[in-house]
């Protein structure tokens, strides 16, 4: 079952006050984890909240403080991002965004975070009776304030067709809100996220390791590479035909996540997979498969000793910077020149 089938059931504190629950009792349950403050006044059964994708959780806290406001207001930024169903590395915020004229200050209240950028250039549309910039300004927006890997894997999730949709955005749409912002703080940032994103990678672990295979100089990869197998055509998360090797970003999430499983049992998702790496290996253009965790791309001198055991080639040593957090600037100095080139 997907996500988006789930209906989160609202309970509002005017209903749990009626129902003869008080105050106390409430603040108790939260406490103790049996309800979900949602936002002030709003809540959830956890096992329903947490059922959702995190994305989804936000677009929920966008909605419901949409019904308490009462003057128009302009979603952008992450608020936006949760609207349109993209997804983003770490967490989400607690406060929801929007766009205040730059006159008015960005002074933040309750549940919002004004920002005072101007909406002058900015592209904004109407989704599901909400005012909210565009998908191509969103991403814009974020990638001129993000760190450089988190807001790839928000371009690549707008670009992207993995999550059930059509892509939200272009790259043809991108650079032209991109050139729209030209005298804009960020935007030499924001260029450097143009260049790397790629609509192909299916998940966030899936960017972080197409962006850590390039910093540590090893081969840039074909992404979501199909062959023609035994048993039916089978993709693989990473191709470098010239060695002939396959790499996969595993998870061991998609064998306790209902959303994946879809019914099925973890272990015959194991086996399934198993299944399909024999075929894959029984073509002559595939000699080998490295699988790894998304957790093994927290220590980059880990994964370079993946790669390296896999046979392939860099051109760097092994790294000092322990994450990619910590090789931001590089990141920032190689993509920034590929963008030139283009």
């Amino acid at each position: 079952m997907d996500d988006t089938d789930i209906e989160l059931r609202r309970i509002t504190r005017a209903e749990a006050l009626d129902q003869g629950f008080t105050d106390r009792q409430l603040a108790q349950l939260i406490r103790t984890g049996r309800l979900h403050r949602v936002r002030p006044g709003e809540y959830a059964l956890p096992t329903e909240w947490n059922a959702l994708e995190r994305h989804r959780q936000h677009r929920e806290l966008v909605l419901r403080t949409a019904e308490r406001v009462t003057a128009p207001q302009v979603y952008s930024h992450f608020a936006a991002a949760a609207l349109w169903g993209m997804r983003i590395r770490g967490n989400w915020p607690t406060r929801v965004d929007v766009i205040v004229d730059r006159a008015h200050g960005g002074r933040s209240s309750g549940r919002l975070r004004r920002r005072a950028v101007g909406f002058d250039g900015r592209e904004i549309v109407e989704k599901e009776g909400l005012l909210l910039t565009s998908p191509a300004q969103t991403v814009v927006d974020l990638a001129r304030e993000l760190p450089f890997v988190d807001a790839v894997v928000v371009a690549d999730s707008a670009l992207g067709t993995a999550f059930g949709r059509a892509a939200l955005t272009t790259n043809s749409e991108l650079v032209e809100r991109l050139a729209d912002a030209r005298t804009a703080r960020g935007v030499g940032r924001a260029r450097a996220v143009l260049a790397e994103a790629d609509g192909r990678a299916e998940s966030p672990p899936e960017t972080e390791s197409r962006i850590a295979t390039v910093l540590l100089g090893f081969p840039r990869p074909d992404l979501q590479r199909e062959f023609a197998t035994g048993i039916g055509i089978r993709r693989v998360d990473m191709w470098w035909e010239h060695f002939g090797q396959a790499g996969e970003c595993d998870g061991r999430a998609k064998y306790r996540d209902p959303a994946y499983l879809k019914g099925r049992d973890p272990a015959d998702v194991f086996r399934r997979e198993k299944e399909r790496d024999r075929a894959l290996l029984a073509l002559p253009a595939v000699r080998g498969i490295t699988h790894w965790e998304p957790t093994d791309l927290h220590d980059l001198g880990r994964f370079y000793d993946i790669l390296r055991g896999a046979g392939l080639p860099t051109s760097m040593p092994r790294p000092t910077a322990t994450t990619l957090d910590h090789a931001q600037s590089l990141l920032l100095r190689t993509a920034s020149t590929r963008f030139r080139r283009q």
